[in-house]
């Protein structure tokens, strides 16, 4: 949910609040809006224009209705008000769509340079009848309730119905990371909704880098695009809603398994093996990417309870339990894991589907060995008799990443599972 807000409404440039203060010197209050509102106003009809210009609660405007045969509409936060005396005529709406970019496939446009959408219905012919004309805004600020977050790199997840100030919290983590932890940032930009309208991409995103999409059935391809041609830290994505997208996440982490098999090796036997280290940073870049949209599962849930109650890195609880629990999920991820034993290297042809997924727990296993790992959980003075409570712990506490793990984990199973480790 989106705090309540001391908000500024900062309208340098005109009364009407024309052209957006410099991103870089902003105040440091709780909340700095920008608006562009003089670039919302010229695309409305004169009489709609006149009316609002010098209206009391222009900032608060949220969007303006035009409706063939109905008063031209504006809608604040608490109400509406007609800013016409007659119905809107076909001319009116003419006289908008004129000043607009081009409505892409969802019916959608933009004003140059802003963050401003027009969205049009049409009628059986094609023919635009009603437009909604949405006030977009810059709003700096919104992310100080998460910063502490941002900060650490750390997912995500924004949930909320429309309207509620998802995409403005996104579109200042975008500015935050590209301009102030100076990291390299593309933003997918399906609809135009983050970075706004036109070819050069609104101030609010910072030195955040924009793709556009054709059209929101290519997403899952701009995504794929993004990571492999431009090498950026972070990707910023409005939504992730259809299959494709969640294909295109699974390929990228298929590609982050290939390169830190080829890469991981090399990069642990040679610290300056430029390539392979560049390699590892691409296979960490791809899997993060992937890992932010299906989360993890049992053998971060075992690792987190073992750190509890033991002193165990994280990172190397996870590593020695990773080949036991994928061991465990063998029966139920056949497919995935055969693919995965491919992606590392491993010669699966003539192999049934079992004996592929089996080769790549194997795989896994092996370079565990290779690099050094602990094979067992004695070999970093875990007591036997903790095992027990270690597994019940994982199930009490981590209920959230147990739960996403491919195969259900009963007390029973987790404690197996932390003995054949053992």
């Amino acid at each position: 949910m989106c705090p309540e807000l001391t908000r500024r409404h900062s309208r340098p440039g005109s009364d009407t609040g024309g052209g957006v203060a410099p991103l870089m010197n902003r105040p440091e209050d709780s909340s700095t809006v920008t608006d562009d509102i003089g670039k919302f106003l010229e695309i409305l009809p004169p009489e709609a224009r006149d009316r609002l210009s010098g209206h009391e609660r222009l900032s608060e405007l949220l969007e303006v209705v035009i409706d063939l045969g109905r008063p031209v509409e504006a809608r604040f936060p608490m109400g509406f008000e007609y800013l016409s005396e007659a119905a809107a005529t076909r001319d009116d709406i003419a006289y908008v769509v004129e000043r607009v970019g081009e409505f892409d496939r969802d019916n959608r446009a933009g004003i140059e340079a802003t963050l401003h959408r027009i969205a049009a219905m049409r009628n059986r012919l094609g023919e635009v009848v009603g437009l909604t004309c949405r006030v977009g805004r810059a709003v700096f600020g919104t992310v100080d309730i998460i910063r502490d977050i941002v900060d650490t790199g750390r997912n995500i997840l924004l949930l909320g119905r429309p309207g509620v100030g998802k995409t403005t919290k996104l579109r200042e983590v975008a500015r935050i990371l590209a301009d102030e932890a100076n990291r390299r940032v593309i933003v997918v930009d399906t609809n135009n909704e983050i970075a706004g309208d036109g070819d050069v991409p609104h101030p609010a995103i910072g030195h955040a880098r924009r793709m556009q999409v054709p059209n929101n059935k290519q997403q899952h391809d701009v995504m794929i695009e993004a990571v492999e041609n431009h090498m950026p830290e972070v990707v910023v994505i409005d939504e992730i809603g259809t299959d494709a997208d969640a294909a295109a996440a699974r390929t990228i982490a298929e590609r982050g398994v290939q390169l830190i098999g080829e890469h991981l090796r090399r990069a642990y036997a040679r610290g300056d093996d430029l390539e392979a280290r560049t390699g590892m940073f691409a296979g960490c870049l791809f899997a993060g990417l992937a890992l932010a949209e299906v989360n993890v599962g049992a053998v971060h849930g075992l690792a987190q309870a073992l750190g509890g109650r033991h002193p165990v890195g994280h990172g190397l609880a996870n590593a020695l339990l990773l080949p036991h629990v994928m061991a465990f999920n063998r029966i139920a991820c056949r497919a995935k894991y055969a693919r995965v034993a491919e992606l590392l290297g491993e010669y699966t042809e003539g192999l049934s589907l079992d004996e592929a997924a089996e080769r790549a727990v194997e795989a896994v296993r092996r370079l565990t060995v290779e690099l050094g790992i602990p094979q067992r959980l004695r070999d970093i003075n875990v007591p036997r008799n903790l095992l027990d409570e270690v597994a019940q712990s994982a199930i009490d506490t981590q209920q959230r990443v147990m739960g996403n793990n491919p195969r259900a984990v009963s007390l029973d199973e987790a404690r197996a599972i932390l003995r054949l480790a053992w």
